[in-house]
């Protein structure tokens, strides 16, 4: 079996537990789901694994966070100017610098410390996992 195969079987297989985790709101079973893509994406010894699965976790905790954050910020692609005070137009982007500084923080913390654990090449493979999964997420989102 090529290694395609086995990467498209890994993220139908994550697909299908993403959506059964969402219906069930089973965040546990996401992150575990994620996790497994990452680890065999990036081929880690269960060794490392085990060292690399609590920091993720934490990780992917802290993310998810300021996620919902973000979320609950206004974008600036939706906000009506014409009646917008220069104090409120202040206040707004001083909240979405501080958001993303907080974003820019975490993962410069977390990959610094993921660097102790996996090589710069996993890392990168790690980080493309992660993008394979977001799209596989989109993907599903848009076919419902």
């Amino acid at each position: 079996m090529t290694m395609k195969k086995i990467i498209f079987i890994i993220a139908i297989s994550f697909v299908s537990l993403l959506t059964n985790a969402q219906s069930n709101n089973n965040k546990g079973a996401l992150l575990e789901a994620k996790l497994n893509f990452i680890k065999e994406k990036t081929k880690m010894s269960q060794e490392k694994f085990e060292k690399f699965k609590p920091l993720y976790t934490s990780y992917a905790k802290e993310m998810r966070q300021l996620k919902q954050q973000k979320k609950n910020t206004p974008k600036i692609k939706n906000i009506q100017t014409d009646t917008l005070s220069e104090k409120n137009a202040t206040i707004i982007l001083n909240q979405q610098v501080e958001l993303m500084n907080k974003i820019k923080a975490t993962k410069e913390k977390y990959f610094a410390q993921f660097r102790t654990i996996l090589t710069d090449k996993e890392m990168i493979l790690m980080l493309q996992a992660e993008a394979e999964i977001r799209k596989k997420i989109k993907q599903e989102i848009q076919n419902r």
